[in-house]
């Protein structure tokens, strides 16, 4: 799907969310990963943030971004060793992000791309069709329940 569909449908389900009878709609907090975290950075740069309380991106395709403005706080789950999703791409974008809000980057070091997907074991190694690189998916244990450590640590200031 498309990087501009992708981001309209989120910004419609935001929108959606003013009609929930359980929770709070106005206390929304997004999450993506890899390509669908792009569509979240995307959509809140778009304007979609009345509702939105924070985002959380799990190795977003930061190369499919041209910019980065951070309107919510954002938190950055990135593997050091992902050759699918970049953490290069995404440093790069954030450090001429001159936003007011917000973003927090935790890097795994030798996490490579879906560190949270148990369904990685064994890792899987892919060759790049596109781009003719090899290509590493691989869970991991540690790093996942870091990760989750740092989601719930962000999500409880917010």
């Amino acid at each position: 799907m498309p990087l501009a569909t992708l981001s309209q449908y989120i910004r419609g389900a935001v929108g959606d969310a003013g009609r929930l009878r359980d929770g709070d709609p106005q206390r929304l907090h997004l999450i993506g990963w890899a390509w669908d975290g792009a569509g979240v950075l995307n959509a809140t740069m778009a304007g979609t943030t009345a509702r939105v309380r924070s985002q959380i991106v799990y190795y977003p395709a930061c190369g499919a971004l041209s910019e980065w403005r951070s309107m919510v706080p954002t938190l950055v789950l990135v593997g050091e060793a992902d050759q699918v999703t970049p953490s290069a791409d995404c440093l790069a974008l954030i450090d001429r992000d001159e936003s007011p809000s917000e973003v927090m980057i935790a890097r795994y070091q030798d996490a490579h791309h879906g560190f949270d997907v148990r369904a990685l074991v064994p890792a899987i190694d892919r060759r790049d069709g596109l781009f003719g690189r090899n290509l590493r998916y691989a869970y991991d244990e540690a790093t996942r329940d870091a990760a989750w450590k740092d989601l719930t640590t962000f999500l409880e200031t917010r």
